[in-house]
């Protein structure tokens, strides 16, 4: 979390950051609040998993720049004067984060299995009476050439 906490700080100027942080808490704080900040990173990582299917890349400008937003979203939407734009800030971010997984297909969980069944079974549901279901096959191939 910390390179997603250290790009906030670099985008935010730090009072910025304590009235985020503190906010409602304590008017005249002087420091971040750190758990809450840690928080706030927390969900908007966990945001990447559960409404993008895509899991957090702190190397991917992409990834921190939309993580950012949302860090900042959850923070506004933490404290006392939450209203209902921090409630349209955090839908407008799930929406950018739904929005990056996909087009950036390369960052999707791929499904695995742990089955040790080297034997491939093709189901019936792929037989050749169905390929005039399959929309837009690629040309010049069928299901059973896969």
């Amino acid at each position: 979390m910390s390179a997603l906490t250290d790009a906030v700080e670099v985008r935010y100027n730090a009072q910025d950051l304590i009235q985020m942080t503190n906010a409602g808490d304590d008017l005249s704080a002087t420091e971040v609040n750190q758990p809450r900040f840690d928080a706030a990173a927390a969900d908007a990582v966990a945001v990447f998993l559960t409404d993008g299917a895509i899991a957090f890349d702190e190397t991917d400008d992409q990834h921190i720049q939309v993580a950012v937003q949302g860090v900042v979203a959850f923070l506004k939407g933490f404290g006392k004067s939450a209203d209902a734009a921090a409630s349209d800030q955090q839908d407008a971010y799930i929406d950018r984060v739904v929005l990056l997984a996909k087009f950036s297909t390369r960052a999707r969980i791929s499904p695995k299995t742990t089955s040790k069944d080297k034997d491939v079974t093709i189901p019936s549901l792929d037989a050749r009476r169905f390929t005039d279901y399959v929309p837009d096959p690629p040309p010049n191939r069928t299901l059973q050439d896969d």
